[in-house]
């Protein structure tokens, strides 16, 4: 005997994590990022960040990549890069 659905029966779809639907991931060129010094202190400091969910960052390509969720905009981010003497060119 095969399974057939009801007429009432609905299946509901949902996302096991939807708290990743509105993470944005942004990637700053930093012209000043010169050794993993830099890249400790990027890493610390944006990371403070409420929202921000994780920083990359490379003294070879200097870039630091950033995904965050809200609260954190990208305005806060420049902000703290600006602060800290990493500013985005």
């Amino acid at each position: 005997m095969e399974f057939q659905p009801r007429k009432h029966m609905r299946f509901i779809h949902f996302k096991l994590h939807p708290e990743e639907e509105n993470m944005k991931t942004v990637t700053y060129t930093i012209p000043n990022i010169s050794c993993m010094h830099c890249v400790h202190t990027i890493k610390t400091e944006v990371s403070e960040v409420q929202g921000v969910k994780s920083v990359e960052a490379s003294p070879q390509t200097k870039q630091a990549t950033i995904t965050f969720d809200t609260p954190a905009t990208e305005d806060k981010i420049v902000e703290v890069l600006k602060e800290i003497n990493y500013a985005p060119a």
